[in-house]
Formats: structure tokens, sequence, C-alpha cells
């Protein structure tokens, strides 16, 4: 038997062919849908996103808040989203009024293929964050880049961050070459080399636990460079923060109390960069963390959580 001019086999195999693409195609905007709308769900916490537009051009920041009481901000490090404090951010809630930041350029916030993420110009978009939030006192906890941007914050303006935890501060800006502004000219060829592969390669670097490298993991730190090129673009732009020269010397004079934290296992952050940076602030407190890598805050969040609540 024909239907039309196609046999009947032929006819079924293409109709059954077309039904799994449209219920492919509704599979992926329902999983798409899905990601879009909550940011972790750990131990029963549900963190809805949140926007909040600042400066003069309106930039959409991203932001998730948790949790009553004193305020404490967490700013992520380069390449990075506040998807990596969704493991601490439960231990901190019946405390702490809990505000992660995706940083400008970065996560989900808003992006600008022209703008300065520099040192100066990072602290200054974050205050006025804050304000815009009505956070006018909080501590501060920060990751590798968010690091050296938590301590400039608070050497500008120590009463309204009286309290700031650095976790493997990205303070030593030798390891960035001195023309950075070269490396903008790669943002196109950085896009089309960032996928899955690359981002699993990428992510098994900043964590020693090798099960913590899975799917769900790679695609969540992923998804903020699944653009046209501008998350890769902010990336390199910012390396012009870390490779700021004034580091870590003009953190001197810092009177906030400091917490400095590492990994016996961090590829990225080396133990004389830190040892440098207790020199610069001597009243600072340090601990290491044994076995954990540059992201102790996903390695070990429990114990990194015990460091940071009674250092707070």
């Amino acid at each position: 038997m024909e239907v039309g001019f196609l046999p009947r086999e032929m006819f079924l195999l293409l109709s059954a062919f077309i039904v799994g693409l449209i219920l492919f195609a509704v599979w992926l905007l329902l999983r798409k849908r899905k990601g879009t709308g909550v940011f972790a769900r750990v131990d029963g916490l549900d963190l809805p996103s949140r926007y909040i537009e600042v400066g003069r051009n309106g930039e959409r920041i991203h932001y998730v808040q948790a949790g009553t009481g004193p305020h404490l901000v967490f700013l992520h490090g380069i390449g990075a989203s506040l998807f990596v404090w969704r493991f601490l951010i439960p231990f901190f809630t019946d405390r702490y009024t809990v505000t992660a930041i995706d940083l400008p350029g970065f996560g989900r916030s808003h992006k600008n293929t022209r703008a300065d993420y520099g040192l100066d110009a990072q602290r200054t978009r974050l205050l006025e964050i804050l304000d815009a939030l009505g956070i006018e006192t909080c501590a501060l906890v920060g990751s590798s880049m968010g690091g050296a941007i938590a301590l400039w914050m608070a050497h500008a303006d120590p009463r309204r961050f009286p309290r700031v935890a650095v976790l493997a501060p990205a303070t030593n800006p030798t390891v960035i070459p001195l023309r950075t502004s070269r490396l903008l000219g790669y943002a196109p060829y950085a896009h089309r080399v960032v996928n899955r592969h690359t981002m699993r390669w990428i992510y098994s670097q900043v964590v020693a636990r090798r099960d913590l490298v899975v799917h769900e993991t790679i695609d969540a730190y992923l998804e903020p460079f699944l653009d046209e090129g501008v998350s890769a673009r902010s990336f390199l732009s910012a390396l012009r923060l870390l490779g700021d020269r004034r580091m870590p010397e003009c953190f001197a004079g810092l009177t906030s109390d400091v917490l400095i934290i590492g990994g016996a296992r961090d590829r990225l952050v080396q133990s004389r960069s830190l040892l440098r940076l207790q020199e610069i602030l001597p009243h600072a407190k340090s601990v290491i963390h044994p076995t954990a890598g540059h992201h102790m805050m996903e390695d070990d969040p429990q114990w990194t959580a015990e460091q940071l609540l009674a250092f707070l």
C-alpha cells in the first residue's frame, strides 16, 4: 500500500522521525526554561534569579539573595559566576542576608564589549550595585579575582566593609602579560574554542575533587559563554584587573579584618602569592585547606563555611 507517492513503511518512518524531532525540540525548550528560572536548588533551598539596573546606561545585573540578618556579599572570580557559591550559601542564610552577585561582564549580568573591567571600574560598579540594593554595611567574601576586588573595596571604605574574607585571592599580577590589551584581538578565536570539552578541562583545574566534574556542572559553567563572543571578550578585558601592577602593595594599610583562605592543591594561586599578601596585611588571619584546590568552596563547602563563620 502507498500513501501519496511514498510506500506505507517509509511514510510511517518519516512520520515517526518528525514526531521525534518535535518532542526533542519541546524537551530542549523546557530544559532551557527550567535553567533560567532558578539559580540552584541545594538542600531544599530555592534561589530565584533577580535583576537590578544600575549606571547611566541601565546595566542589568543578575544576583540572588536569601536569608535574614546582617548583610554578607559574595563575589566570584574571573570566568565564573555566582553559581560557584551554590554549596556555600545554605550555611549562612539562618544568620545573614546573603547576596551573591554576577559581576558586571560575567554570568548573566550585562556585558559591554567596550567596558573597562579593571580594578577601579569594578569597584565603582559594585558600589553602585550595593547602593541600589540598599546594602550600606556588609562583610565581603571574594574568590580569586573577586577577592582582589573585595580587598580594594574595603581599602577605600573600611567602615562600610569591616570584614573581608578572600578565597585564593588573585593578587599576583606577574602571572598576566603586561600588554593585556593585545589579547582582546583573540576574543573571536577564544569564543570558538569554548565548549564542553574545554570547559571540562578548565573546571578540572579549579577543583581538586574529580567527582565534581559532571555534565550538569560543566553546562552551568558553560552557559554564560553561549553567546556571540561577548563573554569571551569580557573575560579577556578582565585580565587587565588581574595584571594590575599596583597589587598587592596597593592593599597596604587596609584596616578591615581580613581572612585569607588557600587550598594546598591550588593550581592557579600559589602559596608564595598568599604569603606576600600576608606580609602586606600583617594583621590578617590565614588558613590553608590541606587537600582543596582553587575553589575550596566547592571542594569542601562545610570546611569553608566553618572558617568563614568563625571569622565573621
